[in-house]
């Protein structure tokens, strides 16, 4: 139905009979008598039109329809011939491509009856020669146009013949390619084949192998043999029901052996050492699979250590136990003697002034010496066998400590020089240095933790108050040399930055008066205009950060309509706005709403609102910006269908250096400043701005409110705006403009030569010095940083003329901290203006020229 009534719209001019096919030849639709064009089929109903078309279009029809659909263009044929009912009747068939919604390879034929040819009467009703001749000229023009037809027809047939032997072509190359690959398989099967026998050679390899590890084996029994001959430790290996199996030669001296015992119970022997409960000891070793390991001393009294390991086979079973027999006889002896020097190191402990403490590996106070119960001022009852932690009601609760404490026993670590502030139950807040080391205690072999307490609280203090002192001295000199480095650089950056915005400005103003009248100029320089003043208004905050920080922004308000400054903004944030693909909505009062109110700074307001929606609404997002007038008031809200605001955020997303942490790139994240300085420009316009938002996900709003102006006040504004009188008309001066940049100087001087006024150009100080002595300017105005001879000294030595006494000089110069301007006025300057100078400025400072 949507394609019927498409048709019939497009077909309500045309009278004749019309078809509509698809890019198959399928009839999608017909209008009129299509009779004398189409035959009725015979057999199952068709929609083909090639199959339903009069054999004598067929071959045109077929042409002028491919040709329609390989260029897309409107064809038409005249004086087509074709014999309905015996009578010849011309026909012309206009071909025409259409492009409807859901259909868009769909072609039209119109077929449109001539009015046949008036034939001269004869007496007898026959046709003239005339007439015949005509006839056939007819016939011979239509089968030259079928033969014409027909002979595209062929050639589209043999195009397509050779795209067929192409394709022909790639399907034997095809063919050839997998006849390369099943040949590539065959020689994989070769290969497998010969892997196969090189696996029968490994296999040969692995019993050669076999053989070698036999002998290997054979080799590894002798070398058995020999090292049991070998060794000096006394070894003996039992079976597991006790019965002895080997044994080292030593071992035949302390157990009473001869090589006929093997085999024999180890039970029956009477050995020359004293083992309690021997043959139970050997078989707990083999029922347990643990190791056993004591101190046993034979009859002459020396030591010895027994170690009793199980037997473990190749098939990792338990077929009895070997004993080794170490002699540790002079360990013991030098125990002994550790004993003895160990007494003596406690009588040295409990003798030394610094308090020391002993820990076991649990960290329990284990002894502690005199000292310590002494400076502490608490009793070894309170102190033995109690948590160090938990001493003092947890004065030594530190988790580093007790870290650090923990890795003395197991790593042998030092604790060299911790230091530690404590709150003691007796002694108040100390300081304490502790050092801490590993011990073994006692002469049982455990392993404890000696630490030595020093009391440094006074010698701390002394330091704190030296390195407090030495820091202060170090900071207030670092922080004066920073603050004349600040303001060094910020000054050089002020010039660096200010000389070439300067030609910038220049030039501007320059094409702006030379080409003003055409629109698009207008329009692009009214642009540029802005954005230069910004650039120049951000470079002023950019060199007074702490006025910044202060809210102390200087603003320059003037009448304006809102719907100017939101249509600037708009367009100052086009760009980033597109390039995210979101849908801006811009929906303004037509009535123009005044404020009196820096334009600059609220278009930075709304840009940083909109740049703000941007960054934080995802691809393909909704942005709303809207003004509304309400009682005294105009309300601008900004909205997205963004990220949102969490509720938490929400309540600082004002403050300095706040921001939503959006993903692990923030590829558009900024600094936090741009929701801080909109709050404070609109609060400096006595103004509100609110931030609303459902929560995360949810889009955000900022409703900016600001007072704006009746009409009564908005009539003296704009008076007072624009009101000049005659008497305010400038009159031609001679000026010198001084600088070394070439770019600013000379646009400077075009702009004053554009305004009637004699300007000559100096680009140092000595020429300066001397064009002003041959001229005599009226005006001087001079750049600060110059070569040579900077504007300071040009200053002083033109006022030391007695000739020039009367000019006035001016500064023009990118130095505009507050140490500048008193440097300038010192020198002798009249007045201090930063680059690039208002022409509005310039202007008026004209004016001020005697």
């Amino acid at each position: 139905m949507e394609l019927q009534r498409e048709i019939d719209q497009l077909l309500r001019g045309f009278a004749p009979a019309a078809i509509v096919v698809d890019e198959n030849y399928v009839i999608q639709f017909s209008r009129g008598n299509t009779a004398p064009y189409l035959n009725a089929p015979i057999g199952q109903p068709s929609q083909d039109l090639l199959r339903l078309l009069r054999t004598d279009l067929v071959a045109e029809l077929r042409s002028l329809i491919e040709k329609a659909k390989t260029d897309r263009i409107r064809s038409r044929t005249e004086q087509f011939q074709i014999e309905d009912g015996g009578e010849p009747t011309t026909v012309s068939v206009e071909i025409m491509p259409l492009s409807i919604r859901n259909y868009p390879q769909l072609i039209l034929i119109v077929f449109e009856e001539k009015a046949p040819a008036a034939m001269s009467p004869t007496s007898n009703g026959i046709p003239t020669d005339d007439t015949e001749g005509q006839t056939a000229e007819i016939r011979l023009a239509s089968l030259e146009r079928e033969l014409n037809s027909t002979r595209e027809y062929m050639q589209s047939i043999l195009e397509e013949n050779e795209a067929t032997n192409e394709e022909l072509k790639a399907a034997n190359e095809e063919i050839l390619s997998s006849n390369e690959e099943l040949q590539s398989t065959n020689e994989e099967l070769q290969t497998a084949k010969e892997e196969m026998q090189s696996t029968n050679e490994e296999l040969a390899t692995v019993n050669d192998e076999l053989k070698h590890r036999n002998r290997e084996l054979n080799q590894l029994n002798d070398d058995l043999l020999n090292l049991f001959g070998g060794l000096d430790i006394p070894v003996i290996m039992v079976s597991r029901d006790l019965r002895i199996r080997r044994f080292t030669p030593p071992a035949e001296a302390l157990f009473n052996l001869i090589p006929s015992d093997v085999g024999r119970r180890i039970s029956d022997l009477r050995p020359n050492i004293d083992i309690p409960d021997f043959p139970k000891l050997i078989a707990e070793v083999i029922e347990t699979v643990h190791t056993a390991e004591c101190d046993v001393r034979d009859h002459k009294g020396r030591w010895y250590s027994l170690r009793i390991r199980p037997y473990i086979t190749t098939e990792n079973k338990i077929d009895g136990a070997a004993l080794a027999f170490i002699d540790i006889d002079t360990l013991k002896r030098t125990a002994e003697d550790l004993a003895i020097s160990r007494d003596n190191a406690e009588t040295i402990v409990e003798t030394v002034w610094e308090p020391l403490v002993v820990l076991d590996q649990n960290l329990r106070v284990q002894r502690a010496n005199a000292a310590f119960y002494r400076v502490f001022q608490i009793d070894a009852a309170t102190v033995d066998g109690q948590a160090f932690a938990e001493l003092e009601g947890g004065a030594w609760n530190h988790p580093t400590l007790l870290a650090k404490l923990r890795q003395v026993i197991p790593d042998n670590r030092r604790l060299p020089d911790f230091e530690l502030e404590a709150v003691f139950s007796k002694l108040g807040t100390r300081t304490v240095l502790l050092n801490a080391h590993r011990i073994f205690w006692e002469g049982s072999g455990t392993q404890m933790i000696l630490m030595a307490i020093e009391d440094i609280t006074n010698r701390k203090r002394d330091q704190e108050q030296a390195t407090l002192l030495a820091r202060e001295q170090s900071a207030r000199a670092e922080a004066e040399a920073q603050n004349r480095l600040k303001d060094e650089f910020l000054a050089m950056l002020a010039h660096e930055l200010r000389n070439p915005l300067a030609p910038i400005r220049n030039s501007f103003y320059i094409l702006q008066h030379r080409f003003k009248g055409d629109p698009l100029v207008d329009q692009a320089l009214e642009m540029s205009d802005r954005q230069i003043s910004q650039m120049s208004r951000l470079l002023d905050d950019l060199l007074d950060i702490a006025r910044i920080n202060r809210g102390k922004i200087q603003l320059r308000k003037e009448l304006l309509i809102i719907q100017d400054v939101i249509r600037r903004a708009v367009e100052s944030s086009q760009y980033l706005i597109e390039s995210r693909a979101h849908q801006l909505e811009v929906s303004l009062p037509d009535e123009p709403i005044y404020l009196v109110a820096d334009p600059a700074r609220l278009e930075q307001v709304f840009c940083n609102l909109l740049n703000n929606a941007a960054k934080y609404t995802d691809t393909g997002g909704r942005i709303q910006i809207a003004a509304a007038s309400d009682e005294g008031f105009v309300s601008v809200k900004v909205s997205d269908t963004g990220v949102g605001i969490s509720p938490e955020l929400l309540q600082r997303v004002f403050d300095l250096f706040t921001q939503a942490d959006r993903s692990i790139d923030r590829s558009q994240g900024g600094l936090g400043i741009g929701l801080s300085l909109v709050k404070n420009l609109v609060n400096l316009h006595s103004g509100t701005v609110e931030a609303i938002s459902a929560g995360e996900g949810t889009g955000s709003t900022f409703v900016v409110r600001l007072p704006r102006v009746e009409s009564e006040t908005r009539s003296d504004a704009s008076a007072t705006a624009h009101g000049k009188s005659e008497d305010q008309k400038k009159q031609s001066k001679a000026v010198l403009v001084v600088d070394d940049n070439r770019d600013a100087a000379l646009t400077l001087s075009m702009l004053l030569n554009a305004a009637g006024h004699e300007v000559d150009v100096a680009y140092d100080g000595q020429e300066a010095l001397a064009m002003a002595a041959d001229r005599r300017p009226d005006l001087v105005l001079l750049d600060i940083g110059l070569p040579h001879m900077d504007g300071y000294e040009v200053a002083r030595r033109l006022r030391q003329d007695l000739k020039l006494t009367d000019i006035m000089i001016v500064a023009v110069t990118g130095y505009g901290q507050d140490e500048d301007r008193r440097r300038s006025a010192e020198a002798g300057f009249d007045l201090h203006y930063i680059k690039p100078i208002n022409p509005r400025d310039l202007d008026e400072l004209m004016k001020k020229v005697p």
